[in-house]
C-alpha cells in the first residue's frame, strides 16, 4: 500500500507542477484534504481487533501558499480535522483522540505542493491492550465490550450546564420522564435520541425526532461519536467529554 501511495504522489507531482507554472495560484484546500486522507490510509495502525487512524497530522506548504490559505480560510486546520473525523468514521477506524492538523510554512516545499506527516498518538507502543492473545485457542474468544469513560455536558436554553456520566450501555435523551437525560427544551421530542455503546464505540442515534439531530453541525440519523463531539437536539447542546 505504501508503494502505491508513493507512485500516486509521483504522478500528482508530474501533473501539478506544469499546472502551477501556467496558473500561479496557491494550493487549494481540497488538495490538502485529499493528501490528508491518503496519509490516513498509509499511516494507520492495525491492531488485533481494530484499526487505529492517525490523529496527529502536519502539512508543510510554501510560506506564500500558507499566507494565501490563512487569508482565504482562517479556520482551515479545524475544518480539515473535522473532515478527517468524518473520513475515519466512514472507514470504520478507531481514533485515540480528536485529530489535530497543523499547517506549517516550509521554504523547501515548492509552491502548489504539500508534504504530509501523520501518526497515531503514542505509536505502536500505545496499543498494548490490543495485542493478540498468546494462547492458541484464545483467538476464538469474543473480545470484551469496552465501556467508554466519558460524560455528557448538557446545556439547555435558560438552564445552567450540567454533566451526566455515561455509566451504562444506553443513554436515552428526550422530554419524557423515562429518559436517562430529561430535557425541558420544547423543541426536543419526547424520545429524541439515544447514545449506545457498541463494541467499545459510542454511537448516537436519532429516534425519528420531529426536529432532527445534528452532530458537529451536520444532520445525522446514526453516527459514532467521540470526545469533543457536539450533539444538538432542539436548542440544547450535548458535548461528549472525558471523565
Amino acid at each position: 500500500m505504501r508503494l502505491i501511495a508513493a507512485l500516486e504522489r509521483r504522478l500528482e507531482r508530474l501533473f501539478e507542477r506544469p499546472a502551477a507554472r501556467l496558473f500561479p495560484t496557491p494550493i487549494h484546500p481540497i488538495q490538502l484534504q485529499r493528501r490528508l486522507e491518503r496519509a490516513l490510509e498509509v499511516e494507520r495502525l492495525e491492531g488485533a481487533s481494530r484499526v487505529y487512524a492517525p490523529d496527529e497530522y502536519s502539512l508543510h506548504v510554501h510560506p506564500a501558499d500558507l499566507a494565501a490559505l490563512r487569508r482565504e480560510a482562517p479556520d482551515l486546520e479545524r475544518e480539515l480535522a473535522a473532515a478527517l473525523v468524518v473520513r475515519t468514521r466512514q472507514r470504520g477506524y478507531y481514533l485515540r483522540r480528536t485529530p489535530t492538523v497543523r499547517i506549517v510554512g516550509d521554504d523547501e516545499t515548492p509552491r502548489g505542493e504539500a508534504h504530509v506527516g501523520a501518526s497515531v498518538s503514542g505509536g505502536e507502543e500505545a496499543l498494548p491492550d490490543d495485542a493478540p492473545p498468546s494462547e492458541a485457542t484464545a483467538v476464538y474468544r469474543a473480545p470484551p465490550v469496552a465501556r467508554p469513560m466519558a460524560q455528557l455536558a448538557v446545556t439547555e436554553p435558560s438552564v445552567g450546564a450540567r454533566r451526566v456520566r455515561i455509566d451504562g450501555a444506553l443513554v436515552r435523551i428526550g422530554r419524557a420522564v423515562d429518559n436517562d437525560v430529561v430535557l425541558l427544551d420544547p423543541k426536543v421530542s419526547r424520545h429524541h435520541g439515544e447514545l449506545r455503546v457498541q463494541r467499545g464505540t459510542l454511537v448516537y442515534r436519532d429516534l425519528a425526532s420531529t426536529n432532527g439531530s445534528l452532530v458537529n453541525g451536520t444532520r445525522v440519523g446514526e453516527l459514532a461519536v467521540g470526545l469533543g463531539d457536539r450533539i444538538e437536539v432542539g436548542d440544547t447542546t450535548v458535548i461528549v467529554e472525558p471523565v
